[in-house]
């Protein structure tokens, strides 16, 4: 059953205004330098595994004496009046706020809703913090909640709300970028940094490729642990539906995981050829006739539905459509392909596709026919200069350059720079920003979405910032999301540098593309050359404050983040030097 808009719009009201301790103004307690960190002896490893993330953190970015202990013993956490106390635990009793209408009216359509709420309690004298979640999971979520409040005083010492609130994601399915398939990252210490990274923006579900079963079983007990579920990632670009020795590999693929301890899978569609539009093959147009393409999808996706029938965890089928956007397929219109899609209750009620178009007339569509199971994939996160140059928001505004002399795209872009989000360039190189109708749209996903996926460049900052918008789109600020990322990933003070870099980043970007469409003025030379300075600088400063050691990112990940910049600043200097050659003054 569908809420009613008022509904909607009331929940949305009250999340807004039970979640967040960074949102809520009151009195401020000062951090004490020595902390003990407790969660019970018995307690669940996802439980054990907070404790000693939030230890850490407190260690690296603030320098305070920190340890944990498991039990109740109160000689072993009582050992100064100086020293304040931090409690995790499981309480299955917190109340949960309103299930948003968007996973409301997904029914089980993207598996088994599992309930995300914390409670955060904390006193002055003495300081103690109670942090409380319904699994481990939520009382992890619920000490990302506090770090991010903790705000910096005199010295950098940290200051902590007073009081007591609920919080709960609004967004169920917060998925992330895939594990990377090989290299250092597929496995081991760099594999686990990721998983870090990721549960400490509470994203909870991660794509994976085929492993030997060993290697799987610890991948999937390392991001169980930290409350991120794995779904397999099957291969169906090329699948012939027709040749049912190739569907029942799939489904045997995906039961075989399942069995491991697996949480799913994930299939592409996507950007399929247009001549895919009237069937795989002749074999499959003869069997699944005029409606191939998607009888075809239909198909295979009732095929693993009915494999994972019985078993005692549901697990999540997600899948991106052909028909992901608006018009892709002249020859097979959106509301004839979802036709043929919506006709299956299968696929309605035990699967949820990944959808580009978020406002809420264009969802209208995949309403009609029943598909509620949906996130959100997001083209986002995308520097000014490639949003323009793949998507111009107008034919006036597309930048361009060589290929040879494309500018690099490790960026921290505002969350907002992407697919027809509105954004776009002025005559004199200003950025203007997407509209505010854009982000009205976005700050509703709830209602219309159970889940988020974004489809970015790998990058730490857009991990942390798209897994920040997953947690609550309707308070998400990009202001605060910069102060909290860019401390976690080079350490305090790191955001001003950070946030310089990347707006210089991107002037110089567009100033390239539209120079080279014509002579730049002598004073335009000038502007550029201090542009590229100015990155330098910015990027000098950052290395100075990650040198310090104090951020939560791993150092080998700080690393690459630097020698990105360090090649993005090479490429545009490059470019601005191919320019100078070629235009001289």
């Amino acid at each position: 059953m569908r809420h009613p808009r008022w509904l909607v719009s009331a929940t949305i009201l009250l999340l807004c205004g039970s979640l967040g301790l960074a949102v809520q103004a009151g009195a401020q307690v000062r951090v004490p330098s020595r902390l003990v960190v407790r969660t019970a002896s018995d307690a669940s490893s996802s439980l054990h595994y907070a404790a000693e993330r939030l230890a850490a953190e407190m260690r690296g970015l603030y320098g305070l004496r920190v340890r944990v202990v498991a039990g109740d013993d109160e000689q072993a956490v009582g050992g100064s009046e100086e020293e304040g106390v931090i409690t995790l635990r499981e309480d299955k009793a917190i109340t949960l706020l309103p299930v948003p209408a968007g996973l409301a009216n997904a029914r089980e359509a993207c598996g088994p809703w599992r309930p995300e709420a914390w409670r955060i309690t904390t006193t002055a004298e003495p300081f103690e913090v109670v942090i409380a979640g319904v699994d481990g999971a939520s009382a992890w979520y619920g000490a990302c909640e506090w770090l991010d409040s903790l705000r910096p005083g005199a010295g950098g010492v940290p200051f902590s709300a007073i009081g007591e609130h609920t919080g709960s994601p609004t967004l169920a399915l917060r998925v992330t970028r895939p594990i990377r398939a090989s290299g250092p990252s597929s496995s081991g210490p760099e594999l686990e940094a990721d998983l870090d990274w990721w549960a400490r923006w509470r994203m909870n579900v991660a794509r994976i490729d085929s492993r030997p079963d060993e290697v799987m079983r610890q991948v999937l007990a390392e991001a169980h642990r930290r409350g991120i579920r794995l779904l397999l990632g099957l291969g169906v670009r090329t699948l012939c539906a027709a040749d049912d020795a190739a569907v029942a590999e799939r489904v045997g693929e995906m039961v075989r995981f399942l069995d491991l301890g697996g949480d799913g899978v994930s299939m592409l569609w996507d950007d399929l050829p247009h001549a895919r539009a009237e069937g795989h093959c002749d074999r499959c147009r003869e069997r699944f006739g005029p409606d191939s393409m998607a009888q075809e999808m239909v198909h295979v996706l009732e095929a693993l539905c009915r494999a994972a029938e019985g078993r005692p965890k549901p697990p999540i089928i997600a899948w991106c459509p052909s028909h992901y956007s608006a018009s892709r397929y002249p020859a097979f219109t959106d509301e004839r392909y979802y036709a043929v899609v919506g006709a299956s209750a299968l696929v309605r009620e035990r699967t949820c596709l990944f959808h580009c178009e978020y406002r809420p007339d264009r969802v209208d569509l995949l309403d009609r026919f029943g598909l509620f199971g949906r996130i959100w994939w997001y083209n986002g996160l995308r520097s000014v200069f490639s949003n323009c140059q793949r998507w111009p928001t107008q034919r006036e505004m597309k930048l361009d350059l060589p290929k040879d002399v494309m500018p690099k795209e490790p960026d921290f872009p505002h969350f907002d720079w992407g697919w027809k989000m509105g954004l776009g360039i002025a005559p004199d190189g200003a950025i203007i920003p997407p509209p505010e109708e854009t982000w009205v749209a976005m700050r509703a996903l709830p209602a219309h979405f159970a889940g988020f996926y974004p489809c970015t460049p790998t990058h730490p900052y857009h991990a942390a910032v798209s897994g920040l918008f997953a947690l609550a789109p309707e308070r998400f600020d990009q202001a605060e999301a910069d102060r909290v990322v860019f401390r976690a990933m080079f350490g305090p003070a790191g955001e001003g540098p950070a946030r310089r870099w990347s707006d210089l980043y991107n002037q110089l970007q567009i100033w390239l593309a539209q120079a080279w469409a014509g002579s730049p003025r002598r004073q335009d030379r000038a502007q550029a050359i201090e542009w590229l300075e100015g990155m330098a600088a910015a990027r000098s400063e950052l290395v100075a404050v990650a040198a310090q050691g104090r951020h939560v990112l791993d150092a080998g990940l700080v690393r690459e983040v630097l020698e990105r910049m360090d090649a993005a600043r090479e490429q545009v200097e490059k470019v601005y030097q191919q320019l100078a050659a070629t235009q001289p003054e």
